[in-house]
């Protein structure tokens, strides 16, 4: 009967084969992923074949079993591993297949045991494949991945070994006898070549979220602040009390507004609070310059994008909170909807942040547009809502305007700081400045030429450092002190006044000079941004008939002449900076009014009637429309003119100078006629002409156009016909006349796309412009079609609160069902409930919209509703029948989002409804555990007060509420708990860890001391030996380790399962603080070896602490210096193997025989300072009395190359040689001594050293491994 046994084992063998064989090719690694992921998907597709061969070889094959089957499989200790091994390739695929192959199509929401970082789940992803998910893939999937393609491998690799091939049959199939050697190795590859591209792909993570959030940060505008302010400047400001009580109290007012008048130098100062905040705070600095220099002086909302980006940069959750919600929302550039909600999230998040602002007073447009929404009040009150809600600071600098006056008393009434900076503020460094750039301008003067002249200044200037500045041309060398006075007598003592003369010195200049001067003024004051010298040299040449006269172009090679030639028109007017320093190219040198207050000068007096600043204030918004309808007819003939065109298109890297104005004129033209009067027949008449061009003008400009922003990662890729509708862009850069002069032609398309792949439809209803989409719709515009990116006219309008709108698209004919594929299949009914619109829900309700449609992550409206906290919404869907055991794809109810965010009508309500309030996520996550994780102690104790026996309900992984209350530092949960129930306190998840040791872990001192307070045990190990004070000492924690050490009970010696003791992790780490701490306490042991023989003055020397090992050196510690540690080691050669060569003088004289040592293999430390290439350290050994090599000389005592590389704490390192094992090092580990830890280096292998126990088997490995 035996034989007929051995058949069938073999049959059933075989059929579990082909069902493994099914499973791994499901695997389809290579589908939806481009080149990041390219080398694992290949090495998986590579063990797939070779799975394939080895069955085929064996005679398993298409589920039947060759008649030649290999003999191995006849024995049953071989077939059951072999079946073993088959089983446990198929689970590995199933997961694969499962996802573990696929982008992922959602982000998890808040609910596993994992490190969680946010405390918001995302509802929505992009679109799959999209360039969003691959970074998220590779950021976030690369460990799992990685351990798929590695457990694969080795699983195949086992069958080979356990069933080998014939030789001759395996060269064929492979190439050359498979290894597992050669297993790990390509493992290591692997690995290798997904570290290498992690980092860039966090970095293009990063670049993306940027662009994203559009945040327009000069770059080095600070350190040039920094730089040019005197040293010991601007100090004054750190010493007012009014600044100290703002910085220091939580219960005074938490805005401080300092404000002067122009010129006083309040920007340089807020450069200086910024690093001395940033210097002395431990929490974030968030600034931003609203500069009438830069680009950034258009729009305050661009002081949120940058403090959003910046405290990103600070805080890794606040990084990943931005980076979910990048992905959840389809948006080229985040909107300043999403930008407050964004910023109100991470300022009440990233606690005691301090916010500061300079220059509102600056921002264009306060006095250009009149949209109720960019009101100065609007702005203030957003920040308002952020530090209500917060414990963050906001500091504004500006001038004492009383728009801004206004709006501050009305956000916060008389609750902020004021610091009105005077004369008397700044006279100090109004002496420091003058004197500084008297001594610069003027060396060749005498000391007291110099102090007479700078005192002359400081006296004269009235507190203005720009008026000071100003001057800086009349301090010519050639002059002497009575003309130096002379001319400084002469200068008006007011900004305004200064601005007079040198506007009347312009005007009196011959005509073709004044013109000149007020056409580079104009173009200075008015652009968008602002312009190098090449491209304002060609904008004021620019003919309406002729374009621009080549013969008036200055010559490229002199832009030194030009540029002065420049300043010679204008004056102390504008000025010139280069951005490059190493260059004096045209194109580096930047023009830019010297000071905001130059343009309301030019306002008031040169491009109005005159008068002064106030008596105008009601025409100045009049008198810079006239002015961008200048700017804005110049750049549509610049770009209408072809031969522009051309130009610009020749090989990459030719500079001609007519083209140089291309970029700003193709870019902005549809700005200034925005920011134009609207009305002027002119510049209609043009735009509209433009957009008739047949000439090709008007398409190579949409092809720029597309090319500079639809081209954009975070965009659609859109083919020539996705660009074509000419409408969709006049609707998309706002220009309403010539919308409505193209809607009038007859045969106008009105569904076709044009800019960003999007419909006139869409555009229109994102734009909330009714009477556009009335017009489109009664010519017969298609709701159903979507843009490019997946988005549709009845979502967009839904999402963006547009109710009008969305009842006429609704009466027009549109599907109350459609989904967005931009979205993520999201419904009009679940824009309305996700974003609270109840007025949609009720009129996407009444048209008959399916409340059981879900997005693609499960989603329903009943969960989005109740996650935002919406009870009305919530309420009309479960009137509507809305089913309230729906799960989403990570398994949560309704009920999970309301307990979550605190919502308890809502919660109740569902309740009320049949909601499960025991109901688990897939990671055994219950309602508590979210309320808890969240901080939500009044939902958790509503939920107890209905079943009280859930605060003992565990995760799958054995957590109990009170774990994640004390892990997250949740002091009154915690609390509460034990209330409750006391016993919790000593609670333990499956590792041993008690909620003390999970709050020590993270450092919660308040939490750590209630809990000791309530009689937790401090001495208390987990499962391998470790207790709380050994969590605090691992994270240098010295307020925790005080709190522990004080109470009864707690060990100072008590060792983990590998014998390290309190005393080795601080003399690991290098805490000075915490040693001296230990050393004080009763009972210490301060020669304590762990299970390998290192005592805490070995792990001193081996990690470089030198001051640690001088205090266990000391008198008073008296370390002892002379053991040896297992693998017969002693401290001085640890010091000397790492180049630790302080420690090492340090050591020797404790003990002559030290210098006879010799390590196993017989070599002393002579030899190994030869092989090391250190002749310090070899100088050092001789003086100390070692034996001098034959080739020592003193100078060269025959060294070899160096082979020490730099010290580094965080890399394994041999146990035998203490060498520290680097990238693509081969070395040998041994998994059963010191917790896996026990590492040799190639070379001491083969010279025959192994582990302490010489039964243990050793695996080879391609290194680095942490150690720990």
């Amino acid at each position: 009967m035996e034989p007929a046994g051995v058949a069938i084992g073999v049959i059933g063998l075989a059929g579990l084969f082909n069902t493994c064989l099914d499973v791994v090719a499901r695997v389809d690694a290579y589908r939806d992923f481009g080149f990041d992921s390219r080398c694992l998907a290949a090495q998986f597709e590579a063990d797939k074949l070779r799975f394939e061969r080895w069955g085929r070889a064996v005679g398993l094959e298409q589920g039947k079993l060759s008649t030649n089957y290999h003999p191995s499989l006849a024995e049953q200790s071989t077939r059951s591993v072999v079946a073993h091994l088959i089983s446990t390739i198929q689970e590995v695929c199933r997961g694969s297949e499962s996802g573990a192959w696929q982008s992922p199509s959602s982000e998890q929401m808040p609910g596993s045991d994992a490190h969680r970082l946010t405390q918001h789940p995302t509802i929505v992803s992009t679109s799959p494949a999209s360039t969003r998910q691959k970074l998220a893939w590779a950021l976030r999937g690369k460990a799992k991945r990685v351990a798929e393609v590695e457990k694969l491998g080795i699983l195949v690799q086992k069958l080979y070994e356990q069933v080998p091939i014939e030789a001759d049959e395996t060269k064929k199939l492979h190439g050359s006898e498979v290894t597992n050697l050669g297993s790990m190795r390509y493992i290591q590859d692997i690995q290798d070549a997904l570290k290498k591209i992690e980092q860039d792909i966090e970095a293009e993570t990063r670049r993306e979220l940027y662009a994203w959030i559009g945040a327009d940060i000069p770059s080095d505008m600070y350190d040039d602040l920094n730089s040019t302010r005197v040293p010991g400047t601007c100090d004054w400001i750190l010493e007012r009390d009014d600044f100290r009580t703002w910085l220091t109290s939580i219960e005074n007012p938490s805005v401080l507004w300092a404000n002067a008048a122009a010129g006083f130098g309040k920007t340089v100062m807020c450069a200086r609070v910024i690093e001395h905040l940033s210097q002395t705070l431990k929490m974030p600095v968030a600034y931003f310059f609203l500069s009438s220099k830069y680009s950034s002086r258009d729009d305050p909302y661009l002081a949120l994008r940058a403090w959003i980006t910046q405290i990103m940069d600070h805080d890794e959750g606040a990084f990943e909170f931005v980076r979910r919600k990048w992905l959840s929302l389809h948006e080229k550039i985040a909107t300043r909807t999403t930008i407050i909600s964004l910023f109100h999230e991470i300022a009440k998040a990233a606690s005691n942040t301090t916010f500061i602002l300079d220059g509102l007073d600056e921002c264009t447009w306060v006095n250009l547009y009149h949209q109720k929404h960019d009101a100065v009040s609007t702005f203030v009150q957003v920040i308002a809502t952020a530090i209500e809600r917060s414990s963050s600071r906001w500091m504004l600098v500006s001038r004492n305007n009383e728009y801004i006056r206004n709006s501050l008393c009305d956000s916060f009434g008389d609750g902020f700081f004021e610091i009105r900076i005077t004369t008397d503020d700044v006279h100090n460094d109004i002496v420091s400045y003058s004197r500084s750039l008297v001594n610069q301008k003027l060396s060749n003067k005498s000391q007291l030429v110099r102090d007479t002249i700078s005192e002359q200044m400081a006296e004269k200037c009235d507190g203005q450092f720009l008026w000071v500045r100003l001057q800086a041309d009349n301090l010519r060398r050639a002059s002497n002190q009575l003309q130096l006075q002379r001319a400084l007598s002469k200068t008006p003592a007011g900004l305004e006044q200064l601005y007079e003369r040198e506007w009347e010195s312009i005007r009196t200049n011959p005509t073709v000079d004044t013109d000149r001067s007020l056409l580079l003024l104009k173009w200075a004051a008015f652009s968008i941004r602002p312009l190098s010298v090449s491209e304002i040299s060609v904008a004021v040449l620019i003919d309406n008939e002729i374009g621009v006269p080549v013969e008036e172009l200055p010559d490229e090679d002199d832009s030194s002449y030009v540029a002065s030639d420049i300043k010679d028109h204008c004056g102390s007017l504008i000025e010139i900076t280069n951005d490059d320093e190493n260059s004096d190219q045209m194109d580096s040198m930047m023009v830019k009014i010297t000071h905001f207050s130059v343009k309301e000068f030019l306002l008031t007096h040169v491009f109005s009637s005159g008068g002064s600043l106030e008596l105008n204030a009601g025409l100045l918004v009049s008198h810079e429309e006239r002015q961008h309808d200048f700017l804005a007819e110049k750049c549509l003939c610049y770009i209408f003119n072809l031969d522009i065109w051309e130009l610009n298109a020749l090989k990459k890297g030719v500079v001609n100078l007519q083209a140089s104005l291309l970029t700003y004129a193709a870019g902005t033209w549809d700005e200034h006629v925005c920011r134009g009067s609207q009305d002027n027949s002119d510049i209609v008449d043009l735009a509209n002409h433009f957009f008739q061009d047949e000439t090709g003008a008007f398409d190579t400009w949409k092809r720029w156009t597309n090319g500079q922003v639809v081209g954009h990662k975070n965009s659609p890729e859109l083919d020539e016909n996705d660009q074509q509708n000419r409408l969709s862009y006049s609707m998309g850069l706002l220009l309403h006349k010539t919308t409505e002069h193209l809607l009038s032609k007859d045969g106008c398309d009105v569904n076709g796309r044009g800019l960003f792949g999007e419909t006139p439809l869409i555009i229109s209803c994102r734009d909330n412009h009714l009477e556009n989409v009335t017009q489109l719709l009664s010519l017969g515009a298609n709701t159903s079609i979507s843009s490019v990116a997946g988005n549709v006219p009845l979502c967009v309008a839904v999402s963006k609160g547009h109710n009008e709108l969305a009842k006429l698209l609704l009466d027009k004919g549109a599907d109350v069902d459609i989904k967005e594929a931009a979205a993520n299949d999201r419904t009009a009914l679940l824009w309305a409930a996700s974003l609270g619109h109840v007025d949609l829900v009720k009129l996407l309700l009444d048209r008959g919209a399916d409340i059981s449609l879900t997005d693609k992550f499960g989603n329903t409206p009943l969960f989005l509703a109740a996650y935002k906290g919406n009870l009305q919404i919530t309420q009309l869907l479960l009137e509507k029948g809305a089913d309230v055991a729906a799960k989403t794809q990570q398994g949560w109810q309704p009920l999970t989002a309301a307990c979550m965010m605190g919502q308890i009508e809502i919660a109740s309500l569902l309740l009320e409804n049949g909601a499960d309030i025991d109901v688990k996520n897939e990671e055994g996550w219950a309602v508590i555990h979210e309320a808890v994780y969240n901080d939500q102690i009044e939902i958790v104790r509503w939920l107890f007060e209905r079943e009280p026996d859930l605060i003992n309900i565990i995760t799958s992984s054995g957590w109990y509420p009170i774990h994640i209350a004390a892990l997250n530092g949740h002091l009154e949960l915690v609390r509460w708990f034990l209330e409750k129930q006391p016993e919790l306190i000593s609670v333990t998840d499956p590792d041993g860890w008690s909620p003390l040791h999970k709050a020590a872990e993270k450092g919660h001192a308040d939490v750590v001391n209630l809990l000791l307070q309530k009689g937790s045990d401090a001495g208390m190990s987990d499962n391998n030996g470790t207790t709380p004070l050994h969590c605090a000492l691992h994270n240098g924690d010295v307020q925790i380790a005080e709190l522990l050490l004080l109470e009864e009970g707690v060990d100072v010696i008590t060792r983990d399962v590998d014998g390290c003791s309190p005393l080795h992790l601080v003399c690991n780490s290098g805490n000075l603080e915490l040693a001296t701490l230990l050393l004080k306490q009763n009972g210490i042991d301060k020669d304590a070896c762990d299970v390998l023989g290192y005592t805490p003055l070995a792990e001193a020397v081996r990690c470089g602490h030198a001051e640690i090992v001088k205090l266990l050196l000391s008198d008073k510690v008296r370390a002892i210096a002379r053991t040896e540690d297992r693998f017969g080691l002693i401290p001085p050669f640890y010091a000397l193997r790492n180049n630790h060569v302080e420690i090492l003088e340090l050591l020797l004289p404790k003990t002559e025989r030290w210098i006879e040592w010799k390590d196993s293999l017989g070599r002393d430390l002579m030899w190994w300072a030869q092989r090391l290439g250190s002749l310090e350290v070899a100088n050092l050994l001789v003086k100390h009395g070692a034996r001098k090599s034959p080739l020592y000389n003193g100078n060269d005592p025959g060294l070899l190359p160096s082979q020490s590389p730099p010290f580094d704490i965080n890399l394994a390192y041999c146990d035998h040689c203490i060498g520290l094992i680097l990238d693509d090092s081969e070395a040998y580990w041994c998994n059963n001594c010191h917790s896996g830890g026990v590492c040799i280096l190639l070379e001491c292998y083969e010279a025959g050293l192994r582990c302490l126990n010489n039964s243990h088997v050793l695996a080879f490995d391609v290194f680095p491994v942490s150690r720990e």
